[in-house]
């Protein structure tokens, strides 16, 4: 599905952020999302 298709059809919009969560202990999300967000944080520099 193409951007204009998510965006019109769906309202996906390209900054979208989706979780999917299961059995992971907390802290192992929760250093997830923090090494995601910093390698965010080093490609927008």
């Amino acid at each position: 599905m193409g951007a204009e298709e998510r965006a019109l059809i769906k309202g996906i919009k390209d900054g979208l952020i989706r979780f999917s969560v299961g059995i992971e202990e907390p802290e192992d999300l929760i250093a997830d999302i923090e090494q995601a967000i910093e390698k965010i944080k080093q490609k927008n520099k």
